[in-house]
């Protein structure tokens, strides 16, 4: 080990990723850092009941932005640019053009849907397209007076074959804050500003199965229905 340390240190691992299939298959991601050499591990895992002995652990070789189980028990994978599948053997599905995805959600059809800073696309098993949802185009912070511009916060699957977006638009110049909901079916989209006295920054929403969307922020809790 590195000769700076006196000793060698366990390995520490961080949770970066959990899903839980309707079969009681459990899948984490998880990231292992070595301290003293400076390397770090990215690993999925399997655990099947009884949720004892060896686990199933697969590298897809860098780290992962998003994960998620599809209706059929497919679990995808977001590895940087690539895009891994499981459904009995890891595959490497497509590729991506560089960007930071960190949300992901699949639909009822299957389509796989990638979120990041103010982009959205979706991955049908054979083409990569990108959602068009009104986004203010990324702003150039380090130029005097940028504008305002957009990012995606989080996604989720609707009931129907639909997918929510939650999104927020900042306005570096005039310091404001707006939270919108965006609701995608097939090629059409439709928006939802949040009231401004309810909150600035969403922590976290959630589909119900009854198709109402959850949201969390602050001390508040909203539903849009």
């Amino acid at each position: 080990h590195d000769s700076r340390y006196p000793r060698s240190y366990p390995e520490e691992v961080w949770v970066a990723g959990l899903e839980v299939g309707r079969e009681g298959d459990v899948w984490l991601a998880t990231i292992g850092w070595q301290p003293g050499d400076w390397t770090s591990a990215v690993r999925i895992h399997r655990l099947d009941e009884p949720y004892a002995g060896d686990m199933q652990t697969f590298s897809p070789g860098s780290e992962v932005g998003a994960m998620a189980l599809a209706e059929d028990g497919t679990l995808y994978v977001l590895s940087e640019t690539r895009l891994w599948s499981y459904d009995g053997a890891w595959n490497e599905t497509t590729s991506l053009r560089p960007a930071w995805y960190h949300e992901m959600a699949i639909d009822a059809a299957g389509t796989v849907w990638l979120a990041g800073e103010n982009r959205i696309i979706r991955w049908d098993g054979s083409d990569t397209i990108e959602v068009d949802w009104g986004a203010e185009p990324r702003s150039d912070n380090n130029t005097y007076g940028p504008g305002p511009e957009s990012w995606v916060r989080a996604l989720d699957a609707g009931v129907n074959g639909d997918v929510w977006a939650l999104i927020g638009d900042w306005d570096w110049l005039t310091d404001t804050d707006v939270t919108a909901l965006i609701h995608f079916e097939g090629d059409d989209y439709t928006r939802t500003d949040v009231p401004t006295d309810s909150f600035t920054w969403a922590a976290a929403f959630e589909v119900a199965p009854d198709g109402s969307i959850w949201l969390a922020a602050g001390n508040r809790l909203l539903r849009y229905d």
